[in-house]
């Protein structure tokens, strides 16, 4: 399924917006913010609460980690979810039992637990 993921780097027009946004964001966040307002992006793949709130506020669509997996999962990019979360837990990614509960919902996928 190519072309479903696209990466780029922020053009030096971008440098303005970056600036402002440092002042509330970490560098990162700051410039995945301003390069998808630079690019028709259909969503901005961004977890961290603060940084999603300001791409929000800014217009930009948002999509965190599980929605991401949930529509690779839909597009027949992987088979399933759940075993990817556990993966990603044993790695030190959080992400709250109630979301994998949903997760498992959504998937028809059963849950695994957080402790293994």
């Amino acid at each position: 399924m190519e072309g479903w993921l696209v990466m780029r780097q922020p053009s030096s027009i971008m440098t303005e917006q970056m600036s402002e946004l440092t002042l509330i964001l970490d560098p990162v966040e700051a410039e995945a913010i301003a390069l998808a307002e630079g690019v028709s992006c259909r969503f901005l793949l961004i977890d961290e609460r603060k940084g999603r709130a300001v791409a929000k506020r800014r217009g930009v669509p948002v999509a965190g980690l599980a929605g991401f997996l949930l529509a690779a999962k839909k597009n027949g990019i992987i088979d399933e979810v759940l075993p990817i979360v556990k993966c990603l837990g044993e790695s030190g990614y959080r992400m709250s039992q109630s979301l994998i509960t949903e997760i498992a919902r959504l998937t028809g996928e059963s849950v695994v637990s957080k402790r293994g």
